[in-house]
Order: structure tokens, then sequence, then C-alpha cells
């Protein structure tokens, strides 16, 4: 078999055939997944045929053989930290901690870094996002009082210049503690820079309702949406998502709200989960879970972790809740590993969160569940139509893609193999503390 995938061109000289293929049925419409062949759990085999950067035709295989690789659009990641990412040697957390983490993070905003050195770790992470395939990501930027004047619109700015490759989204991110006027400065900020959304740190407090009152009514009044970190502890009181139920009833939102996290809910109650649950499928309510970065800081303070801190992933998607993942933090203190690489973590969470036997729908949870959340109903959809911007493994079932890393796929855009090399970790050595 040929390696790198070499484009079938002999049908017309126009358009390029990718033949022999398997795709997640999860990427599919309806319509295509009556007609194409199923070929395996979750899969159906296919030819795709692509033209001046588009999907022009995708059919059953025109000749039965073995299948050749499989395909997948690019990927969308709604959740991560480019702000924050790669300082994890400059300001590291010794014991592995959300505490040691946020402690780390007090220090490096007392220390103070430079546009310059926030931009150039945030290039490198989009440059890394983009390099493993993926085509949409969401990240959260820390508003705190040192750098949200000059941070805010140097992200934009940045992701304005990666916008011909990726598209890259950023949303001001605050916690409970922030001021009562700075709210809707932030919304503002947001919706002049073209972003979509609000996003907020919530956790336990007395003003935690009159913030929640705050950020929902900042956000219907300048059109955006909610983006919450909740719950993200194993406290089995912890009750966020049930605020979050609470106001939006209260408010009638009708904007998009995505949830992140949810580790406490691994401990509520069946009849608890299954109540705040069914409240929120009432609105357009989407949940991410970070199984990489949570595993990484959940119960820490016992030597045999007891809990992960996975989101009860299962009863969400059962609740009719649309379930994303995302990679969340790269090198920080947060999560010490990872390289925004959405494979890495599908593997591991359906290694893990035992989203396999059967694997199902569960690859939409990379593509057109964030895509939902952020993009629109037709983002991470392989059909007719769409731009041509795939992903192609030479694994042939799930088998072979879980049992290696997939470090020889090869990105599409366009309708042409690109060549996204990997970010060299030499390109930050002129950083404060990132060199060997």
């Amino acid at each position: 078999m040929d390696w790198p995938l070499k484009f079938d061109e002999s049908s017309d000289g126009e358009t390029r055939w990718l033949r022999h293929m398997r795709l997640p049925s999860a990427c599919l419409t309806e319509g295509l997944r009556q007609t194409l062949p199923v070929a395996g759990d979750g899969l159906h085999a296919a030819d795709l045929g692509l033209c001046d950067g588009t999907i022009v035709e995708i059919t059953p295989p025109l000749v039965e053989t073995k299948p050749m690789g499989m395909v997948w659009p690019r990927f969308v990641d709604c959740h991560s930290h480019i702000d924050k990412g790669l300082m994890v040697r400059r300001h590291p957390n010794p014991e592995g901690t959300f505490a040691g983490a946020a402690s780390a993070f007090v220090n490096a905003y007392k220390e103070g870094f430079s546009q310059e050195d926030m931009c150039s770790r945030a290039d490198f992470q989009i440059a890394s996002a983009y390099a493993n395939g993926t085509g949409m990501l969401r990240s959260h930027v820390d508003m705190t009082p040192e750098n949200h004047a000059y941070g805010f619109a140097a992200l934009c700015d940045l992701a304005d210049r990666w916008r011909d490759w990726i598209d890259v989204q950023l949303v001001p991110f605050f916690g409970v503690e922030t001021e009562a006027e700075s709210i809707p400065l932030f919304a503002r900020l947001a919706a002049d820079l073209g972003q979509p959304a609000l996003s907020a740190f919530l956790y336990a407090d007395p003003v935690v309702d009159d913030f929640l009152g705050r950020v929902f009514k900042a956000a219907a009044d300048h059109g955006l949406d909610l983006d919450f970190h909740a719950d993200e502890n194993l406290d089995p009181t912890s009750d966020m998502c049930e605020r979050i139920a609470d106001w939006a009833e209260k408010t009638a939102f009708k904007g998009r709200i995505l949830i992140g996290h949810g580790c406490a809910l691994s401990l509520w109650a069946e009849d608890r989960l299954s109540q705040v649950l069914a409240r929120l499928a009432r609105f357009r309510v989407h949940f991410v879970s970070l199984p990489l970065c949570n595993s990484y800081l959940m119960d820490r303070e016992v030597a045999d972790p007891k809990h992960r801190g996975f989101a009860p992933v299962h009863a969400i998607r059962d609740a009719g809740i649309p379930v994303a993942l995302a990679s969340d933090n790269m090198a920080d203190a947060y999560h010490a590993y990872g390289d925004l690489d959405m494979v890495e973590t599908f593997r591991f969470a359906v290694r893990t969160m035992h989203l396999d036997h059967p694997i199902m729908d569960w690859p939409a949870s990379i593509t057109r569940a964030p895509g939902a959340a952020i993009g629109t109903d037709e983002t991470g959809l392989i059909a007719p139509g769409a731009a041509a911007d795939l992903v192609v493994f030479k694994s042939r079932n799930w088998t072979e893609f879980m049992c290696r890393p997939q470090s020889d796929r090869l990105i599409i855009k366009g309708g042409s193999i690109v060549s996204a090399p990997l970010p060299d970790w030499q390109n930050l050595d002129h950083l404060k503390g990132l060199s060997p």
C-alpha cells in the first residue's frame, strides 16, 4: 500500500478521488449513512471526490477491495487556554493539584510576561493544533488586571493571521471575584472584536448568584453565547450546574451555553443528576469534558487516586445534551503535558471513559458536537458541498486507530495535502525560562 497517500486522478483529470476509505458514521448526514455500506462499528465505506477545494461526491466504493485508510473532517477543539500554555517549566506545579496550578498562575501574573512572550507561546500552540488536524479552536483568555488591556486584542490579531489555515476563537475568561462593572466591558470587547462568547469560572461563593445574573445579562445584551467552567472539583455538594440551570430558566436565555468540566457530577446521586440534566437539556446547552487535564489534576491528595475527574458523559448524552471532548491546557501548571492533539484526547477518552464496545457515534465528540457548540451544525461534517478539509489516517479500523498515535496522519486543506510539520520546541528557546 502506498503511504503517504496518493490521490487517484484517473477519472476525469479534474476531480481527485480518495478511494476505498472508511468514514466515521458520526460525521455523515443521515442520507449518507443510509446509502454507504456499513464497514464495521461506527464506520462506512466510501470513495470521496474532491474538486476546487470542495467535496463534490461521496459514493459507495467503485471496486470492492481492502480499505486504504480512514478519513475524518478536521477536528474541533472547543476548550483550550493558549494564553497560559507552555509555562510549566517557568511556573511549575510540583504537586500536580488544582490548588498548586492556581498558585503557579498567581505567581506568573505577579511576575508578569510580555505581549511578545504570550503571543509566541500562543502561536506555537495554534501551529501544533493545525499540524495535528484541528480546523477550529476556541481558547479562553484570562482577563486579569495585568493582561486584559493588551492581551485579548493581541491574541485576536494573532488569530486573524491564522485565519486562512485554522479558525481560532477567543473568549474573555474571568471568575466570580471579578468586579461587577468589568463584566459588560468584557462583553463589549468580545463583541467589538467579533468573538462569540463570554466565559466564566464558577465556584462556591456568596456572590455567585449575583455574578451569574450579571454574566447572563451581559451576554444577552451583546448577543453572545456563554461558556462556563463548572463543578471542576470532587465535592459532591458542588452545585454550579444547578445554578446555571436556574439562571437559564430565569432569563430564558436564547444563546448557546457550553459547560465544561463537571467533575463533581460523577459523585452526584443519580436522581439529582438526572433532574439537573433534564433542566439543562431544555436550553441550547452543550457539554465538554476535559479528560487529559482533569485526570491529571483530580484526587492528587492521595498516592493512589480513586476518582479520575471524568464527567459522567454517558448520562449527559443520554439526557439529550451533546457531549464534546477537548484538550484544555498544554504544558502548563494545569496540565503538564499534551500537544493540542484531538487524536490523543479521543484515544485517551475512548480507553479510559469507556466510549467503546460499541464506539458508535463518539467520534462526533471531537467533530460535530463541538462544531455545533462553537460553530454551526455543518461544522465537523463530511458531505457533498462541504470544504475538502480532512484528516486521513492509514488506520482502517478502530483497533488500528487506537493502538498507535497516528503520527503519520495527513492533513488535507482545500483539497490538497498540506505540509504542516509540528513546530520545533527550539522555537521557544528565546523565551524566559523555556530554554533547556
